[in-house]
């Protein structure tokens, strides 16, 4: 099971009066499962999926299930099973397994009481920690005044913003990936959390990543571009994720706990802030660097070999036990690729310094 860890503020802009519509069957077949049924959200579907939230609601998530079913057979199959965005504060197993059942993917998502509550709790830590000496009152003011300032945070306009599309395409990305490596099944019987899929976490990050809308995309290169020191790929391709790593150090936070979800199920939690801080223990970069390198380094395969799918193509060898080292040395070369890991990091690393040429500024 894939445990999602949002590092940042994610916010969502809750829609008022757009109508849900049944365009292909996928809504019927999904809320004629009983357990999905009793939940009683309203669905909206797509071609590459649906989403179940309170009443409108649901329409505004449809955006980012159409970006990610664009982009993902650009990089690497058809998509592998309809998406199924459940926008609840909980998720149990049974229900996970019913939904997979049903042949989609499920994936959890924040309803938009969970989301605001989270918010509004992060935001309330983080000026009680640097504001020291206010009333409650005035914590309040200055928690009401905060949300003011983040797109969507306080008043709905029936859409997702832009980031918050790139955001959740990801974690469909995340999804799509895990079905593709591992199976529909994924996940419901695993011993133990994993960060995503039986791939490397790299690869796991790369196919999250390319999912991304230009808004959220562009913010991945800015951060390269003002200095981003990035381990070698001897590290970046054998490594764990940094967050999940500091998640599973850090097991009493409760960060990957299933609360309330039952073993097996699932939720998403905000972490930012003094606990964003605390869970990274002082290495608060590295996620995000992790995040730059793997869309730079897909850039760099992808444009280097000119093959769009070339990630797919890695995939491939490690699902089939191959691994990454192998491909290279048999296809590197008509990739026009290095045949070795030591040799291809020096080459990457020839590619990112031109590409910094390149950019404006």
């Amino acid at each position: 099971m894939r445990t999602c860890l949002i590092s940042l503020l994610i916010v969502a802009a809750w829609p008022t009066s757009t109508a849900a519509q049944d365009l292909t069957g996928k809504c019927a077949r999904i809320t004629a499962v009983p357990q999905i049924n009793a939940l009683g959200l309203t669905c909206a579907e797509t071609a590459s999926g649906v989403a179940l939230a309170t009443g409108p609601a649901a329409a505004a998530l449809l955006p980012a299930i159409d970006q990610a079913g664009n982009q993902f057979p650009r990089h690497f199959e058809t998509v592998p099973a309809p998406v199924a965005i459940v926008a609840a504060s909980t998720i149990t197993k049974e229900q996970l397994a019913a939904i997979r059942t049903a042949g989609f993917a499920p994936l959890p998502w924040f309803d938009g009481k969970g989301m605001r509550g989270q918010l509004e709790s992060s935001i309330r830590a983080k000026i009680i920690e640097q504001l020291q000496g206010l009333t409650p009152q005035q914590v309040d003011s200055a928690v009401a005044q905060a949300l003011t300032q983040i797109p969507g945070g306080s008043t709905a306009n029936g859409t997702l913003g832009e980031k918050e599309v790139g955001a959740l395409a990801h974690e469909i990305g995340h999804m799509w990936f895990g079905v593709l490596q591992d199976g529909l099944a994924q996940g419901s019987t695993a011993a133990a959390p994993r960060y995503g899929s039986s791939a490397p976490d790299w690869l796991d990050e790369t196919a999250a990543v390319l999912m991304e809308n230009a808004a959220v995309t562009q913010g991945r290169r800015d951060a390269i571009v003002r200095g981003m020191q990035m381990p070698p790929l001897t590290q970046f391709l054998t490594m764990d994720h940094p967050v999940f790593d500091a998640a599973r150090a850090n097991p009493g936070d409760g960060v990957l706990s299933d609360r309330g979800g039952g073993a097996g199920g699932a939720s998403i939690r905000i972490v930012s802030g003094a606990e964003a801080d605390k869970l990274m223990a002082g290495k608060a970069s590295a996620g995000p660097t992790f995040y730059s390198q793997a869309r730079a380094f897909a850039d760099f395969l992808i444009e280097t070999s000119g093959n769009s799918r070339i990630i797919n193509e890695i995939a491939v060898a490690e699902r089939s036990g191959q691994g990454t080292a192998r491909w290279l040395a048999v296809n590197g070369k008509r990739h026009h690729l290095a045949t070795s890991i030591d040799r291809l990091d020096r080459q990457w690393q020839a590619w990112l310094k031109a590409w910094l040429l390149r950019q404006p500024g």
